[in-house]
């Protein structure tokens, strides 16, 4: 709900998202140094087509900057197996 939510209030004020710019973000952001971590917010958007794009946007991002742990090869421990893990071994 939340990222239809942040979707629909972009496109309202003339937002596009587009792959070959998303693309090519992620490819300086990978590169730039100063950058440490990278977030990408799902839209809510559903069907075969999107699935594919998101996979293949999510392995765009360096293992090593993804803060969210979206790859199965992140560095990083998604936060809410983080809060969960914390909780059972408290």
């Amino acid at each position: 709900v939340y990222s239809r939510l942040k979707s629909e209030a972009a496109a309202r004020v003339g937002i596009n998202i587009v792959k070959s710019n998303s693309d090519s973000v992620l490819d300086e952001w990978n590169r730039d140094k100063s950058i440490h971590g990278i977030l990408i917010q799902r839209p809510g958007w559903r069907g075969e087509a999107f699935e594919k794009y998101w996979q293949e946007l999510v392995g765009k991002i360096a293992p090593d900057k993804d803060v969210d742990g979206l790859r199965a090869d992140s560095k990083f421990v998604p936060a809410t197996v983080k809060a969960v893990e914390k909780i059972l071994y408290k």
